[in-house]
C-alpha cells in the first residue's frame, strides 16, 4: 500500500507540472490572440494602414496597365481616397465580425465594407492627375516611343487626352482582386479556387472551441493533481513542499521559454523576411504584426510565470511553518508468536 501511494504521488506530480505549464502557455495565447482589441492594436502599431492599398495595387501591378504607383502623385491619390482612419475602421469591423463567428455567435463572419465610394475617389483622383500631367507637357517634335500617359515626356500631335484620362480611370476601376468588389463581405472575399472565408476555414471555429476547452481542462487538471498530492502524500508538510517546488520549477521554466522563445521567433521571422523578395510589400507589415503579437504573448506568459513562482514560494513558506509530523512506523501485520511451554 505504501509503495502504491508513492507511485501515485509521483504520477500526480508529473501531471501537475505538465498541466500547470500547458495552462500558462495556452492562457497566454488565448489572452492575446482571441481578443479583438489586441489584434486591432497590433495592426494599428504596425503601420499597415498607411500603405495597405498601395501594397495591394503593387502586388497586382501586372493588372493595372503599367500605372506607376510609386510616383508621389499616385501615392497621394491613394492616401486621399483610402485614408488610414477609413482602413482602420473597416479592418476593426472585419476583425470583430470574424471573432463573433469563431465564438459561435454567428454562422459566418458578419461584416460589410462599402469601398465603392473610396474606389471611385481613387479613380477620379488619378484621372485628374493624368489630365493635369498631359496638359502640362510640351508637344512632341518627333514621333515618341512612349505613349504611357503616366510616363510620356511629350504629347504627340493628335493625341487624344480625354481618352487617355478615361482609360486611366477605367484601369483603376477594373483592377482584379479585392478592390474590384464594391462591397466586401465574407462571401465576396474568395481565394483562387472561388472559396469564401467560411469555406476555406470551416474547421477554425471548432478548433477555437477545442483550444478554449483545453485551457479549462489543463487548469482543472493542475488543481486536481495538486489536491491529490496533498491527500496522498505522507504528511501535509511534505506534500506542500512538493507542490511548491513544482510550481517554482514550472514558473522559472515558463519564464525562460517565454523570453528565449520570443527572441528565437523574432530571429526566424527576420531571416525569413530577408530571404523573401516581396518584403517591401504587405509581408513586411504582416511580419511586424506577428512580432507585436508574439511580444504580447511573451509578456503575458512572463506575468504568469512570475505569478506561479510567487505562488510556489508562498506554498513553500507555508510548508516551512507547519510543524513536522513524525510518521509512526507501520505495525507488523503478522500474528504474534505464542510462547512455547517449558520443556521437561
Amino acid at each position: 500500500m505504501h509503495f502504491m501511494r508513492r507511485v501515485a504521488v509521483t504520477l500526480l506530480y508529473s501531471v501537475f507540472s505538465a498541466t500547470l505549464f500547458s495552462f500558462g502557455l495556452l492562457l497566454s495565447l488565448q489572452v492575446v490572440l482571441t481578443t479583438p482589441h489586441t489584434i486591432e492594436g497590433a495592426l494599428d502599431k504596425s503601420g499597415i494602414y498607411d500603405s495597405l492599398v498601395h501594397d495591394v495595387l503593387a502586388q497586382q501591378s501586372n493588372q493595372t496597365n503599367n500605372i506607376p504607383i510609386e510616383q508621389p502623385q499616385i501615392q497621394s491619390a491613394i492616401q486621399q481616397a483610402f485614408p488610414a482612419s477609413l482602413l482602420r475602421s473597416d479592418a476593426n469591423q472585419i476583425i470583430e465580425g470574424t471573432f463573433d463567428w469563431l465564438k459561435g455567435k454567428t454562422p459566418s463572419p458578419q461584416f460589410s465594407i462599402d469601398i465603392n465610394g473610396a474606389r471611385e475617389n481613387l479613380a477620379t483622383n488619378i484621372a485628374n492627375y493624368v489630365q493635369q500631367r498631359l496638359t502640362s507637357l510640351p508637344t512632341c517634335t518627333t514621333v515618341p516611343t512612349d505613349l504611357n500617359a503616366f510616363t510620356m515626356t511629350c504629347v504627340p500631335t493628335g493625341f487624344d487626352i480625354p481618352t487617355a484620362v478615361a482609360q486611366a480611370k477605367h484601369d483603376i476601376l477594373n483592377v482584379n482582386g479585392s478592390l474590384s468588389q464594391p462591397t466586401l463581405t465574407a462571401d465576396t472575399l474568395k481565394n483562387n479556387q472561388g472559396q469564401t472565408i467560411p469555406q476555406q476555414f470551416h474547421g477554425v471555429p471548432a478548433a477555437y472551441h477545442s483550444a478554449v476547452l483545453a485551457i479549462y481542462a489543463t487548469g482543472i487538471a493542475a488543481l486536481l493533481a495538486a489536491a491529490g498530492i496533498i491527500l496522498l502524500d505522507q504528511t501535509k508538510k511534505i506534500a506542500l513542499r512538493r507542490v511548491g517546488i513544482g510550481a517554482v520549477t514550472v514558473g522559472i521554466s515558463s519564464g525562460l521559454l517565454a523570453w528565449f522563445g520570443d527572441f528565437a521567433l523574432r530571429k526566424a521571422i527576420a531571416k525569413l523576411t530577408a530571404a523573401t523578395q516581396q518584403n517591401e510589400l504587405l509581408q513586411a507589415k504582416v511580419t511586424s504584426v506577428i512580432q507585436l503579437l508574439t511580444h504580447q504573448v511573451r509578456t503575458v506568459w512572463l506575468e504568469y510565470a512570475i505569478a506561479v513562482v510567487v505562488l510556489g514560494v508562498g506554498v513553500l513558506v507555508l510548508a516551512k511553518l507547519l510543524p513536522h509530523k513524525v510518521v509512526p512506523p507501520v505495525a507488523s501485520e503478522l500474528p504474534p508468536v505464542p510462547d512455547r511451554p517449558p520443556q521437561k
